[in-house]
């Protein structure tokens, strides 16, 4: 197809400006209707159009560079089509990009979906999350977002909260059921004999770090065993190594043999300091954590964890999502999300100390 260049003055220079594609440009050159094009582009086509028909539309679309025009279709449609994400730390936690990556493809092409990470400084954050609102999304999903950033928005848009309490009208909550993975980690060690631990708390006023400290001290307590020596760190390894070699230092005579942390990216710090220390991982010091990321089966030796399942919960969220923004009337929703442990080689027999 033949494009004109439309001249345009930039300051005493002269630039050729492509003009936009339309969908109308799209139809012609793929021999199908704007209605098609529309299917296929927003992602409603599975079961309306052949694909043979599917692919060459979005093969002639992108030779042609055809992108949405979303103000327009929200004008047209009264949705932008966005969907607002604010998590604590985008960058720094594999968990959070695990999930973002997971909503998108559960979304597909049908929403686009906007990030925005809380730890850039508080001014900063409730500048980015105005913005989000300026834009007009239809929606939020949320993880273990204080709930100073949430005032501006509630009652104005559905909300899908993950590690909250917080409910109303238009507000989804998910939650993973980490009280039960907690306690089967506890059983689990104790089954193997240990019977004096410390605990790698998370500095964070989250909901779900002091719902895992508890369940797990209230588990050691059912069975008999006293509370663990409690430690706080950052969510970071570096953190974690450094603040950890308190204990390190007299671990056998305070006769320590298994550490469990709030997650694995603590236990990652934790497992290095113990190697610097040449303590062995499981022999003398077992090692576990909660998320399960990836990287965990990595590790030498593999780390025990309690899987929080982060596709199951985009899954979720989308579901909710989905409902939230079908509805004329406003709903409450709070979900459970099973979590499960994963036993590995960093967890073994208790160490006799003398």
């Amino acid at each position: 197809m033949r494009r004109r260049l439309h001249p345009v003055n930039v300051g005493k220079s002269v630039v050729m400006r492509k003009p936009r594609i339309k969908a109308l440009d799209v139809a012609k050159a793929a021999e199908v209707s704007t209605a098609t094009v529309s299917l296929v582009i927003n992602g409603k086509a599975d079961k309306r159009v052949p694909l043979e028909t599917r692919q060459r539309v979005l093969k002639v679309a992108s030779e042609l560079g055809y992108t949405v025009d979303r103000r327009a279709r929200g004008l047209a449609t009264g949705t932008s089509r966005l969907i607002g994400f604010i998590v604590p730390n985008s960058v720094g936690n594999p968990f959070f990009s695990a999930v973002h990556m997971e909503l998108m493809r559960e979304l597909g092409s049908s929403y686009q979906v906007l990030i925005v990470a809380t730890d850039v400084g508080e001014d900063i954050a409730r500048q980015n999350i105005e913005q989000l609102l300026a834009i007009g999304i239809d929606a939020l999903v949320g993880i273990s977002v204080d709930s100073a950033y949430l005032k501006p928005i509630e009652a104005n848009i559905p909300m899908i909260l993950v590690d909250s309490d917080r409910s109303g009208p238009g507000i989804a909550a998910l939650n993973f059921a980490v009280e039960d993975g907690a306690r089967e980690l506890a059983r689990h060690l104790v089954d193997f004999g240990h019977r004096k631990f410390a605990y790698i708390d998370a500095k964070t006023q989250s909901r779900t770090f002091p719902a895992r400290r508890n369940a797990f001290m209230a588990a050691l307590a059912e069975m008999g065993v006293e509370s663990p020596v409690i430690l706080e760190t950052e969510i970071e390894m570096t953190d974690a190594e450094t603040t950890v070699a308190t204990i390190l230092q007299k671990w056998k005579s305070d006769g320590i043999t298994a550490i469990v942390c709030a997650t694995d990216l603590q236990a990652y710090g934790v497992l290095t300091a113990l190697k610097a220390l040449a303590i062995q991982v499981p022999d003398d010091m077992s090692l576990a954590g909660f998320d399960d990321l990836p990287f965990s089966r990595a590790m030498d030796p593999q780390l025990t964890s309690v899987r929080l399942p982060g596709d199951a919960l985009a899954r979720g969220a989308v579901a909710e999502l989905r409902g939230l923004l079908k509805q004329k009337s406003p709903r409450i929703a709070s979900i459970v999300i099973n979590v499960e442990l994963h036993p590995r080689a960093s967890t073994g027999k208790a160490k006799t100390l003398a």
